[in-house]
């Protein structure tokens, strides 16, 4: 903010102390007011105290007014809030084009203020607006004899319908008017801010050059840019930070034009450095960067680099909020699986990718309907259209038929009565069509969402068998198990992996409540731990069971077995290599309670309350870039409730999480 301040000053006061005509005390200190307020406590305290000055009826000075309006301007930009600042700058033009004093102080302020609104108009769309009071901004400033000012008002007004071109994607019309601005800079000195804004300018063009096609005369612009930025760290040494922010992000700009031109290495090297640069001063700059870097080295080989960048992008998004990050995220992230052979993680990256680009380019929020659906909705639409069309011959008919004469008026009336009546029993014949086309349109979402959401189970639970039965695979042809135990342990799955399908199948032909045996509930869960450690021995982690024996209630064995598998699962997800996970089984007075503990990443406060509703579907990938489903608890919830049991879950973020459920025991055998 306090930059574009201190380049309005520049041009406002000349380029010399000798142009100065104004009085800078209120400005200074007004201008150091606010950036201290902003600092400390907050933006808030600093808005109050320029609402404050804005609601002071004694006239304020010019440069006052210029701090204040530059301080609400980037605060309500910020915030895409552009219809308080287009009222403020509306109240100064009119008390400005009130006074009848003619000096140089109103005239350039007016200029400034013309240029203010052309630019707030640009980005609320009113394109012939903006160029409107561009061009009154432009006359204005040619007539003021401070020739500095007049400049630094072309330069700002080319910038700026620069940036309107290239928003309206015309990259061709904004590199002419970056030229143009850039052009303009050579006629008078400029400080520090102006400085600063000549390396963004030529980064602009660059972007503008590179989105119309042209790499060769964008990487021109970008060593322009190089060139600007080491002269302005050589001249504000103190500014240092700012010109590595620069650089940054002048170097991934190259990147990019170097990756499109297919020059791996290079661009590897120049967004290794980018990342360097932009990570404290722009975090933003630096995951796009990192983003780049993940596409470069996946097209280069280099999958184990690219591999820890794509670690590092999916903690950053973790805390920080970006959409365009997010969206090209998805797509390195398809590429990068895609290269790895594991194409099951491609698919589901590319289709995450597909999703932002769809919603994209729809003009609201409704998801695109499917072929049958649509032909419904179109029949009833056409149903009711016919209903229409029958009612407005009617009326017709009627006027022609009135016309006649009053001889005719009788048979008229008695044709329209017949006509209605068939029409009435053609209107509820349509009435009824359409009722039970909407009910079937209803029941086809209700059996979408139904076999959609047993997809959905099928998948996440068949994944934990047969990820077992993949491991002891691979430990029997390497031979480091003895063949016998292998092939149980297999069986054992297998059989698992069979009971599911099984139980998937009964559910389809709506036998939907599975039978409660008097079950050992020991007995259920040392087998499924014994299943999982071979899992568990893939991360080099152990899982330790302890407990009372016998432990009775009334159960379905393999319902109980599907939540033992859903978390451990996830306790082993969710773990770093060489954790241990705590199993124990207890008796209580009335019921049953297990829980199952780890030390790994846990769960934040505020989704404890979530992570059991299936309509939330909570997904964060494992210590080791597993990437759940988001359905195993919501599952479990489903069962435990069922048995007539609760669940609950405890956990501090970094330092594990503890699962509980009870079930309660047979009458006979509570204490």
């Amino acid at each position: 903010m306090l930059i574009g301040i201190l380049v309005l000053l520049s041009f406002l006061t000349g380029c010399s102390p000798e142009k100065a005509v104004v009085d800078l005390s209120a400005y200074e200190k007004i201008s150091r007011e606010l950036a201290r307020l902003d600092n400390n406590p907050g933006r808030s305290q600093a808005m109050r105290y320029a609402d404050s000055l804005r609601r002071k009826t004694a006239p304020d000075t010019l440069l006052v007014r210029i701090a204040r309006l530059e301080f609400l301007r980037d605060r309500t930009q910020s915030a895409s809030r552009f219809g308080e600042s287009l009222r403020y700058a509306d109240s100064v033009i009119t008390d400005l084009e009130q006074q009848t004093a003619d000096n140089s102080d109103r005239q350039k302020l007016l200029t400034m203020m013309y240029r203010r609104k052309a630019i707030l108009l640009g980005h609320i769309g009113d394109t012939e607006g903006a160029v409107s009071f561009f061009r009154q901004s432009m006359e204005l400033g040619s007539r003021l004899s401070d020739t500095c000012f007049a400049a630094g008002n072309s330069i700002n007004i080319s910038t700026s319908f620069a940036a309107m071109r290239y928003r309206a994607k015309r990259y061709r019309e904004a590199a002419w008017y970056y030229r143009d601005a850039l052009n303009t800079y050579s006629g008078c000195a400029m400080d520090q801010a102006t400085d600063y804004d000549r390396q963004t300018t030529c980064n602009n063009l660059g972007l503008a050059y590179f989105r119309a096609g042209d790499s060769d005369s964008a990487l021109i612009a970008y060593r322009l840019a190089l060139k600007e930025i080491g002269r302005y760290a050589r001249r504000y040494p103190e500014k240092h930070q700012d010109a590595a922010n620069a650089l940054g992000n002048v170097y991934s700009n190259i990147a990019e034009v170097e990756l499109a031109g297919n020059k791996l290495d290079t661009t590897v090297s120049l967004l290794r450095r980018s990342i360097s640069l932009c990570e404290k001063g722009i975090p933003e700059a630096a995951l796009f960067s990192r983003i780049r870097l993940i596409e470069a080295c996946t097209r280069t080989g280099k999958l184990s680099e690219a591999g820890t960048a794509l670690q590092a992008v999916t903690r950053v998004l973790d805390t920080l909020h970006s959409e365009e990050g997010s969206k090209r995220f998805f797509r390195a992230a398809a590429q990068y699986y895609e290269r790895s052979g594991d194409s099951g993680q491609a698919l589901f990256f590319q289709r995450k990718y597909a999703n932002e680009i769809e919603k994209e380019n729809k003009a609201t929020a409704e998801r695109t309907e499917s072929d049958v659906i649509q032909s419904l909705r179109l029949a009833v639409t056409e149903g009711r259209l016919a209903l229409l069309e029958q009612q407005s011959n009617v009326k017709t008919l009627f006027l022609l038929l009135a016309a006649g004469g009053a001889a005719a008026s009788v048979v008229v009336l008695l044709l329209i009565g017949l006509y209605s009546r068939r029409l009435k029993t053609r209107n509820r014949e349509v009435t009824s069509v359409n009722r039970q086309l909407e009910v079937t349109l209803s029941g086809l979402h209700a059996s979408n969402q139904r076999y959609s959401r047993m997809i959905g189970v099928i998948a996440h639970d068949l994944k934990n068998p047969m990820k077992v039965i993949e491991h002891l695979s691979e430990r029997g042809i390497q031979g480091q198990a003895e063949t016998a135990d292998v092939l149980r342990a297999i069986s054992e799955a297998s059989r698992d992996s069979t009971a599911i399908i099984e139980n998937i199948l009964r559910y389809e032909r709506e036998e939907l409540v599975p039978a409660r045996t008097l079950t050992d509930l020991y007995t259920v869960v040392a087998p499924c731990i014994r299943l999982m450690q071979a899992e568990a021995e893939r991360k080099n982690q152990r899982i330790v069971f302890s407990g009372d024996h016998p432990a009775w209630c009334y159960a379905n064995a393999d319902s109980i077995w599907r939540v033992m598998l859903n978390l451990l699962g996830n306790a082993i997800k969710f773990s770093y290599s060489g954790a241990e996970i705590r199993v124990r089984l207890a008796s209580q007075q009335d019921s049953i309670l297990l829980s199952v503990e780890d030390d790994g990443i846990g769960i934040p406060p505020d989704r404890l309350d979530e992570v059991f509703d299936f309509r939330t579907r909570i997904a964060r990938a494992g210590t080791a870039g597993e990437m759940p489903t988001g359905m195993g608890l919501s599952i479990c919830q489903r069962i435990i409730a069922f048995h007539e049991g609760d669940i609950w879950a405890e956990s501090e973020p970094g330092q594990g999480t503890v699962f509980f459920f009870t079930l309660p025991k047979p009458a006979g055998k509570r204490t």
